[in-house]
């Protein structure tokens, strides 16, 4: 256990550290004279390229193992150190960053500045020390990263008919998911993802303001307005992609301003590689990526009237669109014939491509409501309403101010030097947001309608833009009075977001340790500061290095003492059933590997198959699913067979009554019906596994 966390933690660092070096050193060269906050954003955005380019092929060659990605990592990082010019070294930007972080900390931002760093904290340690809890990473998002780093590649994976979809959705957050647990072959950094990923957004929203000509205090504002918004950092420790989907269109955006003023084809590459990352990560980045790409082909038109400019630009978009966004569409329009499957594009009242059987299934079951459900979304997505969820997960009362305010800059442009620029950035935020509330498509109705909570982070690109549009169009009123009582406003609404998310179970004990650990942090700055020259760089390093690998250790036995018990009383993001958890348990032998066969009520419909807690913390178990098709015990059987499984993990429905026969899958009475071929070997109120007994 504790080899294995110092090996992957080792090995995370040095593969990263070689992407990042690369993509550092590349952005350092195309950008040498641009602000740092561009410049960091663009090595954001260079880094998860360069990570998905090394996972793509690898895994198409199943060849996605530990030795292949380091090699192919290290030979990235060595190949930009040879090539590398005289521009500046890897922490050539750190000293930028110090002076944003004091000026904020002497400024009147300090107050939130505070609140965020305890935020980030609460998150670390829940990242840290919490299992994988989020719904959706139980079902399928982890599942699919972990079968990746279990069989080395892409496979054909059969589901029920519930989740067949989601296996033909863009892979790239997966991707990324899949690269972070490939090095420990467990989740231990799993939770970590998003993090750097909002580091990165937080940073493009910064620099677009910048861009556009706003100070420091009011880019940073602005960042905090988007990244500690509810409807965004609450994702933060899940592995949902919303935040990697606005980041990327954020840093499109940045790029784009900088195309537009100066034309650089540069800018122009790092605008459809934003664009492109984003589309393949999520099919609601396409409406954002779509307006963006296009002010981007049509620029050269109205600033230069040259054609040829403008067709080099439309080549470029659609070869890098396609290059780093178009696997997954490709895909499926091969093998389904719908480029969006499992979703589509309804235009005039019929479906332009056909949808997934279960997008049908929820379209019958749930209906397509009325504009009543539309509004009923829009009061959920400006309220901090609880619910059942633990934390909101909206955007609060400011996004109303927020419009108003970002609607006002475009009126009053004309008093900015970037006023084109700034026209350009609310069409880029107001049409995609608008087209999400007219698509009568029956997947975006069902979830804009029935799941209004959910549906807030779909818009996370829109108002992302949207709050730099906000600060900017009150930087440009003329009334300084009324311009500071508005920064006041919106410095009380952020602090409204950080209050929000802080009413959660653990976060009382979670932030005063995160208090005492800041103190204690300031402390040991200060005795480091007093000692520095008293003691050699290299025993820094060497203790430094010693506290890290203890770290890790001591979270290593955390994690896996802990693990069933995070899993049975913490909630991440949404409750989720805890009725399995004494089976999870029972099959998480990290020395005892098995092949499971899951099987549960009502195939067809319902977000109830939860493959990834059957993998193990060590993801030593392979999980299947068997279709009952035909219904038939010996074709099963012989399916099992053919699997090689070896046991049988049955869900019944926790909703009915426990005498109840509908609350079990077919598979059971089949189970029962064969004591020679399968032996109960555990069972709960609400699950029953099987052990299947190898022919003689």
């Amino acid at each position: 256990m504790y080899l294995d966390a110092i090996r992957g933690l080792l090995l995370t660092v040095v593969a990263n550290g070689a992407l990042l070096y690369a993509a550092h050193l590349a952005a350092r060269r195309w950008w040498p004279s641009t602000g740092a906050a561009a410049r960091l954003a663009a090595t954001g955005v260079l880094a998860v390229a360069l990570a998905l380019a090394i996972f793509y092929p690898l895994a198409l060659l199943g060849l996605f193992t530990r030795q292949a990605a380091a090699i192919a990592a290290i030979g990235i990082g060595l190949i930009a150190h040879l090539r590398r010019t005289s521009c500046g070294g890897f922490w050539a930007d750190r000293r930028p960053v110090a002076g944003w972080l004091r000026a904020i900390v002497r400024s009147r931002g300090a107050l939130l500045l505070a609140g965020a760093g305890l935020l980030v904290l609460w998150a670390a340690y829940r990242a840290a020390v919490w299992p994988p809890l989020s719904l959706d990473s139980l079902t399928y998002h982890n599942y699919f990263a972990g079968t990746w780093v279990q069989q080395g590649g892409f496979a054909r994976l059969s589901l029920p008919q519930a989740m067949q979809g989601y296996a033909r959705l863009p892979l790239h957050f997966e991707a990324l998911v899949a690269w972070g647990m490939l090095p420990f072959h467990g989740d231990f950094l799993a939770n970590f993802t998003n993090l750097p990923i909002l580091a990165l957004g937080a940073v493009a929203v910064f620099a677009l303001g910048r861009e556009l000509g706003l100070d420091l205090f009011g880019s940073a504002l602005a960042a905090g307005l988007v990244c500690f918004s509810p409807a965004v950092f609450a994702y933060v420790c899940t592995q949902y992609n919303d935040v990697l989907v606005m980041s990327l269109l954020v840093c499109a955006a940045l790029f784009l301003v900088r195309w537009l003023v100066g034309g650089r084809w540069a800018d122009a590459t790092m605008v459809f590689l934003g664009t492109g990352l984003a589309v393949g990560t999520k099919h609601t980045a396409i409406p954002p990526a779509a307006v963006i790409a296009l002010v981007a082909v049509l620029a050269p038109l109205r600033r230069a009237g040259r054609p040829s400019r403008a067709a080099a630009a439309l080549g470029l978009c659609i070869a890098l669109n396609l290059l780093s966004g178009g696997y997954a569409y490709v895909r499926n329009w091969v093998e389904t014939g719908n480029p969006l499957y499992p979703a589509t594009i309804r235009l005039l009242g019929q479906d332009l491509f056909p949808p997934a059987p279960v997008v049908e299934a929820v379209a019958a079951s749930v209906g397509r409501g009325t504009w009543r459900d539309d509004v009923r979304q829009l009061a959920s997505s400006i309220s901090y309403a609880y619910g059942a969820e633990p934390a909101p997960l909206s955007w609060g009362p400011k996004l109303p101010l927020l419009v108003l305010l970002a609607l006002m800059a475009a009126a009053l442009a004309r008093r900015s030097p970037r006023r084109t620029e700034l026209r350009w950035l609310t069409l880029c935020w107001a049409v995609p947001a608008l087209l999400l509330y007219l698509d009568p498509s029956a997947n975006t109705v069902a979830i804009r309608r029935f799941w209004p909570d959910t549906f807030s982070r779909f818009l996370a690109g829109s108002v992302a833009l949207m709050a730099v549009g906000t600060v900017a169009g009150v930087s440009l009123l003329a009334s300084d009075r009324l311009r500071r009582v508005l920064h006041a406003g919106l410095c009380v609404l952020m602090l409204f977001d950080l209050f929000a998310l802080s009413i959660l179970p653990d976060s009382p004990r979670v932030l005063v340790v995160a208090g005492l650990g800041l103190a204690a942090l300031g402390a040991g700055a200060m005795l480091f500061h007093r000692a520095a020259a008293r003691v050699p760089a290299v025993v820094w390093g060497v203790a430094a290095a010693i506290a890290v690998l203890g770290g890790a250790c001591g979270l290593a036995w955390v994690r896996d003492r802990w693990r069933n018990h995070f899993l049975a009383t913490r909630v991440e993001l949404h409750p989720f059933p805890r009725f399995w958890v004494k089976g999870w348990a029972f099959c998480d032998e990290p020395e005892k590997p098995k092949t499971i066969a899951l099987a549960s009520y009502e195939p067809r419909l319902g977000h109830h198959w939860y493959f990834y807690p059957l993998m193990g913390r060590s993801l030593q178990n392979r999980v299947i699913y068997v279709p009952p098709e035909p219904p038939d015990l010996a074709a099963w059987k012989a399916g099992l067979d053919r699997a090689a499984v070896t046991h049988v993990f049955v869900q019944l429905n926790p909703t009915l009554p426990l005498d109840n026969p509908a609350r079990e899958p077919a598979e059971l009475g089949w189970l029962r019906a064969r004591p020679d071929a399968f032996k109960l070997v555990d069972q709960g109120d609400h699950y029953r596994i099987y052990k299947v007994i190898p022919p003689r």
